[in-house]
């Protein structure tokens, strides 16, 4: 018994046409007894009122046993409407005309016509319905002495009161099915991008479903204590990432029912650009919220101004807010699937540099050790030099694919990092090197400061070589989260190089940074900056 349906789900799983085909059973039914109990006026039409009702059984026995097959079911929608209009105008004609107790039957064909086509139906109907009662109304208008006027207008008003709330019914129905079927193609690609086009796709998404041009999406990782900012303003999506949220999200959730312009103000001052601005200008503030809890996000979805202010938004903020929770965990694994391949193939390069360059620049070495006591004296300071040269480049590849190879990330001094990685490119390059380091005991991880001194050796290659540069001023400087570069050369300028090296402007691409230069025709400046925690990858 506890497993049983209800009564009111039996009727909402019930087929549309079979409840239609019920519904007119019963009505034709239940008429030819009333007919029977208390005859209509006139009197001599009662034997064809009897007759009509008959063959309206009859009918709606047939179309409830034997129903049209599906290829037929439209032409046979359109003919049961038919039948059902033809007989309430003769059901009126023999029973009465305006004063007629079958108008009842309007109600039927009107939301009959409602489940079959929704408010164009229904309007269809009324139409037909209301030139019906025109012809009824015929009779009664020819007829000597008065007639019933206020019926008609009554008939008039009340069938198109009622074709418009069913209308409405009829207009509500299919927006939610067509919102139900966007939502059904919510989109689905997700690729480990930094710009998030998935998510943007998404917001998007979810505004066309709720019908706005504003929606907003706050989220934190639950690991760390800063937030993201992502809103869609009607023509594109931005994001504003490592925001210090002005409340927990659960307090904003609060104060956004309280009061909504002031809680997006709080997330502005955090948040702000122009196109916020512009957004939090034009809306209105008709706020609906939805809260979301993953694994590892939790936040806040909030929907500004939808077109559609029924009921049903708040469920749908909150299918759209399990979605975007759903996507940002997807996002996260996805990211970890891409590192950990990521990680796979640079082990499996790094073990190929190990197994190839180093042990041939061990073979150099080797070879030159065993031809040095053969040469003239005068040859030794060269050979000494070309030997350490590929000593330190031996050393140095090493470091690095120890490195990477032990995954270490624990804060180490970057400036040890840098004496046995950067130092030695002055020999490397025969040019002067000055590196200074604020603050001094400055931390980092060890593929972050990888990152720099790589970024650091094709600078000073490019000085050289493009730019002939002799002496190299370098200053790292720790601000805001992130490491702020200067590279200065004395160089012939930027004008008389190929231009920037493209290797580092993918490297700083890659890292989430910038890199801008400025140059004369005495020397070049470099100007690099990324995120300390940053890992090219």
């Amino acid at each position: 018994m506890a497993n049983r349906p209800s009564f009111a789900n039996r009727i909402a799983q019930a087929d549309p046409e079979t409840l239609i085909a019920v519904a007119r059973l019963l009505a034709s039914s239940l008429s030819l007894v009333a007919v029977f109990l208390d005859p209509t006026t006139p009197h001599s039409n009662v034997t064809e009122t009897y007759t009509v009702l008959c063959l309206y059984v009859a009918v709606s026995i047939i179309l409830l046993v034997l129903p049209a097959p599906p290829r037929w079911r439209e032409h046979s929608r359109v003919a049961q409407t038919a039948i059902d209009v033809f007989t309430l105008g003769l059901l009126a004609h023999y029973s009465d005309d305006l004063q007629s107790p079958f108008f009842v039957f309007f109600t039927f064909a009107l939301i009959s016509a409602t489940m079959r086509w929704g408010w164009r139906g229904v309007l269809a109907t009324a139409v037909l319905l209301q030139l019906l009662l025109v012809i009824v109304a015929i009779p009664d208008m020819r007829a000597d002495g008065d007639w019933s006027m206020n019926v008609l207008l009554m008939r008039f008003v009340y069938a198109w009161v009622a074709a418009l709330m069913l209308g409405y019914f009829g207009s509500y129905r299919a927006r939610n099915e067509r919102r139900l079927q966007e939502l059904a193609s919510w989109p689905i690609r997700m690729m480990p991008d930094d710009d998030r086009p998935w998510l943007a796709e998404a917001l998007q998404h979810a505004a066309r479903v709720l019908g706005t041009d504003h929606i907003v999406v706050v989220w934190q990782d639950q690991d760390e204590g800063h937030g993201t900012i992502g809103f869609w303003t009607g023509d594109h999506c931005e994001f504003v990432d490592r925001v210090t949220l002005p409340a927990p999200l659960s307090e904003l959730k609060a104060a956004a029912a309280a009061d909504p312009r002031r809680m997006l103000r709080r997330l502005n001052s955090r948040g702000g650009s122009p196109a916020w601005n512009a957004m939090l200008g034009g809306a209105k503030q008709s706020l609906h919220l939805a809260e979301f809890k993953g694994i590892r996000y939790h936040g806040l979805v909030i929907v500004i101004d939808p077109a559609f202010r029924d009921e049903n938004v708040e469920a749908f903020t909150r299918i759209i807010g399990a979605r975007i929770a759903l996507a940002l965990e997807q996002f996260s694994i996805a990211n970890g699937l891409a590192a950990a391949a990521s990680l796979k193939e640079r082990v499996r390069v790094m073990r190929d540099i190990h197994d190839s360059v180093l042990q041939d620049l061990t073979a150099a070495v080797w070879q030159l050790d065993a031809t040095r006591a053969t040469l003239p004296p005068d040859a030794q300071p060269v050979m000494n030099k070309v030997r350490n040269l590929l000593q330190q480049q031996h050393t140095r590849l090493r470091t690095l694919l120890n490195g990477s190879r032990t995954g270490r990330s624990a804060p180490s001094f970057l400036r040890h990092q840098l004496h046995t990685l950067v130092e030695p490119l002055a020999t490397q390059w025969a040019c002067r090197l000055d590196i200074s380091v604020e603050p001094e005991n400055l931390r980092v991880s060890d593929e972050t400061a990888t990152e720099l001194c790589l970024a650091l050796s094709e600078a000073t290659a490019n000085a050289v070589r493009h730019g002939s540069a002799a002496a190299l001023r370098i200053d790292i400087r720790a601000r805001h989260g992130d490491l702020q570069v200067e590279i200065a050369d004395d160089g012939c300028g930027l004008e008389a190089r190929a231009g920037l090296p493209q290797s580092l402007c993918e490297r700083m691409a890659d890292l989430g940074g910038t890199l801008v230069a400025a140059g004369s025709t005495h020397g070049c400046r470099l100007r690099l900056v990324f995120p300390i925690g940053a890992v090219n990858g």
